[in-house]
C-alpha cells in the first residue's frame, strides 16, 4: 500500500522560487489608433519603459493613464504603444 507525504509548500522554499506577481490593468493602443484594454501579469510594479511582448507584438509601456471617477472602471490604467510592427517567429 503506497502512503501520501504531507510536504507543506513552505517547505519547499517557493517564495524564492516564484516571486510574487502582479496583475497590472493595460491599453494597449495599435498603430492603427484601436485600443485594447487588458490585465497583464508582471513580476513587479508595471512602471512607464517596462517593455514586454504580447499578442504577437512587442508593447512599451508609455504612461499611466488616470479614468474619470464616474466611467465604472477602475481608476487607473497603464497606455502601451506598440514599437514594432508584428513579430515574426524564428526559423
Amino acid at each position: 500500500m503506497f502512503g501520501l507525504l504531507a510536504c507543506p509548500l513552505s517547505d519547499l522554499g517557493t517564495s524564492r522560487a516564484y516571486p510574487k506577481r502582479m496583475d497590472s490593468l493595460i491599453s494597449l493602443r495599435y498603430p492603427n489608433g484601436r485600443v485594447h484594454e487588458a490585465i497583464l501579469t508582471t513580476p513587479a510594479e508595471l512602471k512607464p519603459g517596462y517593455q514586454f511582448d504580447l499578442y504577437g507584438r512587442h508593447w512599451n509601456a508609455v504612461e499611466l493613464l488616470r479614468l474619470p471617477r464616474g466611467s465604472g472602471r477602475d481608476s487607473q490604467r497603464m497606455l502601451c504603444l506598440s514599437t514594432a510592427g508584428l513579430l515574426t517567429p524564428e526559423r
